[in-house]
């Protein structure tokens, strides 16, 4: 017995004719009969009487009615109710972000909040993406260079070029560097958020 032949047995008994729901649904008038008597077939019980000028519901039938409507109702209702479960989204991300990233990635945060405002966005600072998303528990780790686990999903999010820059005395002085490998670095550099050696 599927849904479908019961919403078509409330429409027969809304239009009062196999004919009328046939056409209603866009259906051929053998199909709606064909179902409606498999459907009693199914209750084991004679839903309509049928004479050559009226449709009309037996007592069985008319008990049967009542009952599918309500039972209709709860299952259009129950499925609207998936429908919209799905449709929200919510729970919360743990994300970690290189401090490097921070301006470029904010447009894009700001979005996915607009998008997605159920889902709460935890952002941590980190260094290494692919150490700390386990050391963290982190759901979503930007990382920038190489990938080092094949077990990671890496998707490319964001592009951008870092570049080395010297003061024309740092270059008078020490000479130009072609690279941070260069040995002078070491003496001479204070990256961001580590102390001077």
């Amino acid at each position: 017995m599927k849904i479908a032949d019961l919403k078509l047995f409330t429409k027969v008994v809304e239009l009062g004719s196999f004919t009328a729901a046939a056409n209603a649904l866009d259906l051929p008038r053998a199909n709606v009969s064909r179902r409606i008597n498999e459907l009693e077939q199914a209750v084991g019980s004679q839903l309509f009487h049928r004479t050559t000028r009226k449709l009309s519901l037996t007592n069985s039938g008319s008990t049967y009615y009542d009952e599918i409507l309500q039972a209709i109702e709860l299952f259009d209702r129950a499925q609207q109710s998936l429908s919209s479960s799905r449709d929200t989204l919510t729970g919360k991300v743990k994300l970690g972000v290189l401090p490097e990233t921070y301006d470029l990635l904010q447009p894009i945060l700001f979005e996915f909040h607009d998008k997605y405002p159920d889902i709460q966005l935890d952002i941590r600072s980190i260094s290494n993406g692919f150490n700390e998303i386990f050391q963290q528990g982190l759901d979503i780790a930007i990382h920038g260079g190489a990938i080092f686990d094949s077990d990671i999903v890496a998707r490319k999010v964001i592009q951008f070029r870092r570049v080395l820059v010297a003061s024309p005395e740092y270059i008078e002085e020490f000479g130009a560097l072609k690279s941070l490998t260069d040995s002078i670095i070491t003496s001479a550099f204070v990256f961001a958020g580590q102390a001077a050696t």
